[in-house]
């Protein structure tokens, strides 16, 4: 194992966070906001990689030890992370995905009686579930292996409905904290050149991870539509992965060469959201997505598609509900800016304070 950066913190409570990589998404994104933002006065924090290696790296604080598990998989790593605790002996062991948060559950026998495990549900379960070829095992695990946690924390209501009707996990350890958002900073890095480059058409934007639950094929479908009251519309679709070829092949398929386009991943989304006419969310199901809040925080006027997950709350608790819709029919109401008081909410639901002090209360008293 290596380590990077040094402990030089006094006795306070100790957290040691856990996750696969930092990766590009959103549990990661969570992660690097709460070692960022939680308060050093509090709390020791430190971080455990599976893999060295994600874009996120390089915003990670020179006050937080990062410690490479130099494994290839989760499973790889399970002895190192069992021996890592019992040396760095932390309050609270805080780890996020389902797949770790299993694993680690799994071994907590094995770990300090003093430690507390808390794990982050990162999606809808039940949703994840549905399309899994090993969905009986899976339940199994969820329903062995979660009611261990000392703490779960669902990333909406919905998701810990979810985790109660659907897995039959009690509520009494179950507790809603929304991601946080650094609107301060998103508002500061979308100030930059328009990659649009002033173009007067219609620029729709879509977000995230090109992979099945993303569901982008649904934006490319419905495109037509538009086309044909705008013309000189385009549809930009920020981000990779494992379906870029396919998704290229359907926009082949239906002639829209010219106007959709792949722009991949992009470091600072922040500037496409600013400047775009309208954002787009597909998803099939989320358990909160970052990239829809983001997206409001960049005062973009945004649209989702009806599914399982909080996508729901965020609309309704920033004022938009009506911006869920169940198909895409391309309403020219759906370009115009947000009101004022839709900055204001998403402050007070989702912004640093907020969220922050709730993570602070959590982490003290467990």
């Amino acid at each position: 194992m290596e380590v990077k950066g040094l402990n030089t913190s006094m006795k306070k409570r100790k957290i040691l966070f856990i996750v696969p990589s930092m990766g590009g998404g959103g549990a990661e994104r969570v992660i690097l906001t709460l070692v960022k933002y939680l308060p050093r006065d509090r709390f020791e924090l430190c971080l455990a990689l599976v893999k060295m290696e994600g874009p996120f790296l390089q915003e990670i604080p020179n006050d937080v030890p990062v410690f490479d598990l130099q494994a290839s998989r989760v499973r790889y790593a399970i002895p190192r992370i069992v021996s890592l605790i019992k040396k760095q002996a932390p309050d609270v062991v805080f780890t996020t995905l389902g797949h770790l948060n299993i694993a680690l559950l799994m071994v907590k026998c094995f770990l300090p009686e003093k430690t507390r495990l808390i794990v982050r549900e990162a999606s809808i379960v039940s949703s994840i579930l549905k399309n899994s070829a090993g969905k009986r095992i899976w339940t199994g695990l969820y329903r062995s292996f979660y009611p261990k946690a000392d703490m779960i924390v669902c990333q909406s209501i919905y998701m810990l409905d979810d985790l109660t009707k659907e897995l039959k996990i009690s509520s009494h350890n179950l507790k809603v904290i929304y991601n946080p958002v650094d609107i301060e900073k998103i508002l500061r890095n979308s100030k930059q050149t328009n990659p649009f480059k002033a173009d007067k058409n219609y620029n729709v934007i879509a977000v995230g991870r090109l992979d099945k639950p993303k569901a982008f094929h649904r934006i490319i479908n419905a495109f037509p539509a538009l086309l044909n009251k705008e013309p000189e519309a385009k549809l930009w679709i920020i981000g990779d992965g494992p379906l870029v070829g396919e998704l290229e092949e359907l926009v082949q398929y239906l002639g829209l060469k010219d106007s959709v386009h792949f722009v991949g991943f992009q470091k600072n989304p922040y500037t496409w959201m600013a400047y775009a006419d309208l954002f787009v969310l597909s998803s099939i199901y989320e358990g909160l997505p970052n990239v829809l809040l983001e997206a409001i925080a960049c005062n973009c006027p945004v649209i989702s598609l009806q599914h399982p997950g909080g996508t729901r709350e965020i609309l309704e608790l920033t004022g938009q509900t009506e911006r869920y819709v169940n198909n895409l029919s391309w309403e020219k109401w759906w370009f115009d800016c947000p009101s004022l008081d839709v900055q204001e909410k998403l402050q007070e639901h989702f912004g640093l304070d907020s969220v922050i002090g709730q993570y602070c209360d959590l982490l003290a008293k467990i």
